[in-house]
C-alpha cells in the first residue's frame, strides 16, 4: 500500500499525496490519521532544519555581512523548536536545535550590550559568548566597546573628585581663607588618579573631547601643586 510506505519513509511531498490519494480511495481513517500525523512530524523536522540553518549562518556570521539579530528571530526560532517537540520530532535533533537557539541568544544579547555600552551587561555577554562559536568579528567588537566604557567610567569618576577638589580650593581663595596652606592643595592621589584615567581614557578610545576636558582639569590641578 502506497499510503503506509510513504508513511514509513521521510518523503514528504510523497507522503501528503498519498495522504491526498488514500482519502479519494477512502483508506481506514486509522492508517490516514496515523499517515497525517507522520506528516505533521516531517514538516516540522523539515521547518526546525531550515530555520537552525539560518540561526547557524548567523551565529556564526558565515553567510554575508553580519547583521544584527532581532526579536523576531529569536521567536520564530523557539516556535520551531515548540512546534517539533509537539509533533514528536526525535530528541537528538531538538537538543542540537535548543543549543543554537542558546547561541542565537547569546549573540543577540552580544549585540544590544554593544548598543547601550553598559559595562556589567557587556561582561555578561562576553561570558556567555565563551560558551558558543560567535563569529570573532562580533566578540573583539564587543571586548573593545567594554574596555572603552569601563575607561570612560573610571575617567568620570576621576573627573568627578578632581573637579570637587578644585572648587573646594577655589572656594577657599575666594573665602581669604589660608590658614593651612595644604588646604590649597588637591587631596593626595586625586592628581595621580586622574592623569592615570586619562592615559587609560587615551588607550580605550574614550571621546576626543571628554579626554580634552580631564586633560585641561588635569592641567589646573598640577598648576595648583605647583604653587606649593
Amino acid at each position: 500500500m502506497r499510503l503506509e510506505s510513504a508513511t514509513a519513509g521521510d518523503d514528504i511531498n510523497n507522503l501528503s499525496d498519498a495522504v491526498n490519494m488514500a482519502k479519494v480511495k477512502k483508506v481506514s481513517r486509522e492508517a490516514i490519521a496515523k499517515a497525517e500525523k507522520r506528516l505533521k512530524q516531517l514538516r516540522a523536522k523539515d521547518r526546525l532544519e531550515n530555520v537552525m540553518t539560518q540561526v547557524q549562518r548567523k551565529v556564526m556570521g558565515t553567510h554575508g555581512p553580519i547583521g544584527e539579530i532581532m526579536e523576531e528571530h529569536i521567536t520564530e526560532s523557539r516556535t520551531a523548536i515548540q512546534e517539533a517537540r509537539a509533533a514528536g520530532v526525535e530528541q537528538p535533533l531538538l537538543k542540537a536545535a535548543e543549543e543554537k537557539l542558546e547561541a542565537y541568544e547569546a549573540r543577540r544579547m552580544l549585540e544590544q550590550a554593544i548598543k547601550a555600552k553598559e559595562v556589567q551587561a557587556l561582561g555578561k555577554a562576553l561570558a556567555m559568548a565563551e560558551k558558543f562559536n560567535i563569529h570573532p568579528k562580533i566578540v573583539d567588537k564587543a571586548r573593545a566597546t567594554r574596555v572603552k566604557a569601563v575607561s570612560q567610567l573610571r575617567l568620570a569618576h576621576a573627573h568627578e573628585v578632581a573637579e570637587g577638589e578644585r572648587d573646594r580650593i577655589a572656594q577657599r581663595v575666594l573665602q581669604g581663607n589660608f590658614d593651612d596652606p595644604s588646604e590649597l592643595l588637591p587631596k593626595a592621589g586625586v592628581v595621580d588618579a586622574l592623569h592615570n584615567a586619562t592615559d587609560d581614557a587615551r588607550q580605550g578610545n574614550v571621546d576626543y573631547n571628554l579626554v580634552q576636558q580631564a586633560v585641561a582639569l588635569l592641567g589646573c590641578l598640577e598648576s595648583m601643586t605647583e604653587l606649593e
